[in-house]
């Protein structure tokens, strides 16, 4: 056998097994793909409640959140609701739902979205995963995400993308960025996020004021 039938022969042998590579490699992404739109594009809505309050008023607002959002049961917390508090009560989400209530019926949703902080990669490819809480004419939507980011390469512009996201899908809500909990907080992440607040003007609450020693006891 010469050596241009041999090189023939490797040439033909390389690509194939080139060929084949890049079809397990595909397959695998369309899997992957799949998986996602099956199992998280659906109804990301964990929690949904309606309150009567007997007003002539109806509130509909949406919490996007990390566990301080909502939290289930598991190993290292007893609780269905937001870390850091001693019961379902005294969480963040109930407060505020408990005061938009005196005034109001109050429709609310929470969604968990805390592989946003952690997928710097591409913070972006979540956010079909809101789809369908976006659906409803929300009044509010209050973002409390940041305590877990660790990549700020794209921290601010991803938090820019999210707010317009929110803003494009449901023109007329108002929302608002909670400043990070202090037990989490660094200058980046406060920085991140109030610089994407002021680009897309929405409204910014900082929680320094509740840096005490009862809220880290979880007391509050």
């Amino acid at each position: 056998m010469n050596k241009r039938v041999k090189l023939c022969i490797f040439t033909l042998v390389f690509l194939l097994i080139v060929l084949a590579i890049s079809l397990i490699y595909f397959i695998n992404q369309y899997m992957i793909l799949k998986n996602k739109q099956s199992k998280n594009f659906g109804n990301s809505v964990i929690y949904s409640e309606k309150i009567n309050n007997h007003k002539t008023v109806d509130k509909n607002i949406l919490f996007i959140g990390n566990s301080i959002t909502y939290h289930g049961i598991c190993s290292y917390w007893f609780g269905s609701w937001g870390m850091a508090s001693s019961s379902r009560d005294n969480d963040f989400v109930h407060l505020v739902v408990k005061k938009l209530g005196k005034n109001n019926n109050v429709n609310y949703a929470i969604v968990p979205f805390y592989f946003w902080e952690t997928n710097a990669h591409d913070r972006n490819e979540f956010l079909p995963m809101l789809d369908d809480a976006l659906k409803t004419q929300n009044d509010y939507v209050v973002i409390q995400l940041g305590e877990n980011v660790t990549n700020f390469s794209s921290y601010e512009r991803d938090y820019i993308d999210l707010i317009n996201y929110i803003k494009d899908k449901t023109p007329n809500v108002k929302i608002v960025v909670m400043g990070n909990f202090q037990f989490a907080t660094t200058p980046k992440k406060t920085k991140g996020k109030i610089s994407a607040c002021k680009k897309t003007q929405v409204e910014y609450i900082d929680l320094s004021d509740i840096d005490n020693e009862k809220y880290y006891l979880g007391s509050n």
